[in-house]
């Protein structure tokens, strides 16, 4: 019962101290007190041993704690406080952890501790304990996270609090500091983000305290997933759909050499039914150039590089919440004001053509769409290949499987693809390297040359499939950069909802990294805004022109 007094005394102090100062000014706080204390609670959460073996409720403490330093006017009765609290977890006692003797074994550029030792902030006595909970961290099985045989982390244990659209300020900061620390020990591109992780705290901290209501708080863990800049980042509630529309444009749109240009028709009726043809350029929608849009969009798409967040562009462009919009669009050089009629997805996708697996294309050349290519097929249609000149696979898509069975058929000799690490759950922030994965040839081995085809829908299995793929002996990839997010996914946690976000790093085996960069690409190709009007994939063409010569 006192406890439970306690946490609604912070709970009341936590929001009394913020509800009172507006947006304006809230956004104006650095936040740098409540930024500290998050990492410091996140780091007693994985490294302290009677914390990360679960003797505490460690949601509690963030509440019960958060308040007093809040209320600590200088360094020292900031110390005092994370001293008492500190030391009222218990002894640490000193072991004996074998140092890192095969720095080759451990992937490090995650790891950043330098801030335990900060004496400046902490004061000598805090800066000497964190720094020998660290060098003495808990080394049995940790309560709040496990690992599966992928290498992937699970996140469990966690105490589920009321389901809450719009929590608190003191729980909207809890979820924060959840996500912000699994980021921060278990996200293997954490090194990769273009804003330092740590700077992402204060801010976020003030958008999470800040946020008026339930669409802002999930806007604000949106914003929070897509700064890892990863393309698995993938955070969805009913009010970020809603925010974004669930009535969509009758037209597949790409931004092509700065255009947003209309390129695939999903349902030629609703297509003919609003006059939209496959080059049309958007200039306009409902008035607002394209360029403002997507710049004022930016902040909410995910991806792992600038291809990756544009890749889903159109959804954000055109889609919206009425089933109507109007847009200016350039057609044979002539403007066109018309108002579009928008449509449930499952309408808009509703007459979906089956492409077909493989076929024979002109002059003795293969070609197989990953997309819909299925594992029992491969046998029988390298069968019928063996003896083509070449072979186009496109993997501009996500592919059913991972093609080993495929991949076996381009090489005379056992051959590596890949380099993986994962979390080192026995110091949270190092990884570590997995034996690297290798392919055997198959007996039936195919002599002609082989194309792949990948652009910016190539991500993460696909990826991954290219990378196998690209070990063949006359295996060459054209086309534009990949997503860059490649490697298996884990859940991650706020409050009540989750994000998706890459688990285990993937690299070449010579430590090429496919990490936002996306994989090697030996000829790269785009497709122009010329050959979308003319009806062509030049990409598609390039790999025919490379097979034919």
């Amino acid at each position: 019962m006192r406890i439970k007094i306690i946490i609604i005394c912070c709970f009341l102090f936590i929001n009394n101290l913020f509800g009172q100062k507006n947006t304006t000014e809230i956004e104006s706080i650095s936040f740098q007190n409540e930024a500290f204390f998050v990492k410091v609670w996140g780091f007693l959460k994985y490294y302290h041993p009677n914390v990360a073996s679960g003797k505490f409720n460690w949601d509690e403490q963030f509440l019960v704690q958060l308040p007093l330093i809040q209320k600590a006017n200088n360094k020292e009765e900031r110390g005092a406080v994370y001293l008492n609290w500190i030391n009222s977890l218990g002894d640490v006692k000193k072991t004996n952890i074998s140092k890192m003797t095969d720095e080759s074994k451990y992937f490090t550029q995650n790891l950043n501790l330098e801030w335990l030792e900060n004496k400046e902030y902490f004061g000598l006595a805090v800066a000497e304990k964190l720094k020998f909970i660290k060098e003495n961290r808990y080394q049995g099985k940790p309560f709040y996270v496990d690992k599966e045989g992928t290498g992937n982390v699970l996140m469990i244990n966690e105490i589920e609090h009321k389901k809450e659209l719009y929590p608190d300020i003191s729980m909207r900061v809890l979820g924060l500091s959840r996500f912000w620390n699994a980021v921060e020990y278990f996200f293997p591109y954490k090194y990769k983000t273009d804003q330092k992780w740590d700077e992402v705290l204060p801010e976020m901290i003030g958008k999470f305290i800040s946020a008026k209501n339930e669409l802002d708080y999930d806007l604000a863990m949106l914003e929070t997933a897509v700064k890892t800049d990863d393309g698995h980042a993938y955070y969805k509630t009913n009010n970020t759909v809603n925010f974004f529309g669930t009535f969509f444009f009758p037209a597949e749109v790409k931004i092509i050499e700065g255009k947003a240009i209309v390129t695939s028709l999903p349902n030629d009726s609703l297509s003919k039914i609003n006059d939209l043809k496959i080059g049309d350029i958007i200039e306009k929608i409902n008035g607002e150039d394209i360029s403002t849009i997507i710049k004022n969009k930016l902040k909410y798409l995910n991806g792992s590089n600038s291809k990756g967040k544009l890749r889903s562009t159109y959804m954000y462009l055109a889609n919206g919440t009425n089933n109507n919009v109007e847009i200016l669009l350039s057609r044979n050089f002539h403007e066109l004001q018309k108002k579009v009629n928008r449509y449930p997805y499952d309408l808009v996708y509703l007459n979906t053509v089956q492409k077909t697996k493989y076929k024979i294309l002109q002059d003795s050349i293969g070609f197989i769409d990953m997309a819909h290519l299925e594992m029992k097929d491969v046998d029988k249609m390298m069968d019928q290949f063996q003896n083509l000149k070449g072979l186009i696979i496109d993997i501009r898509n996500y592919p059913r499987f991972i093609p080993y069975s495929l991949a076996r058929r381009f090489i005379k000799e056992n051959k590596e693809f890949v380099s993986i690490v994962e979390p080192d759950l026995s110091f949270p922030g190092r990884f570590q390297y997995r034996k690297r994965n290798e392919i055997k040839p198959s007996k039936k081995y195919f002599k002609g040359k082989v194309v792949l085809l990948v652009d910016e829908n190539t991500q993460s299995r696909a990826e991954y499939s290219t990378m196998l793929l690209q070990t063949g002996d006359n295996v060459i990839t054209v086309g534009s950069q990949t997503a860059g997010a490649d490697g298996n996914v884990f859940d991650i946690y706020f409050l009540g909802t989750k994000s998706l976000l890459t688990g285990t790093g993937i690299f070449y085996p010579d430590g090429t990294e496919t990490q936002r960069k996306g994989v090697k690409i030996d000829m790269e190709v785009n497709p122009t805004v010329k050959g979308i009007q003319a009806g062509l994939d030049e990409v598609l063409l390039k790999g025919i022109a490379l097979i034919k010569d």
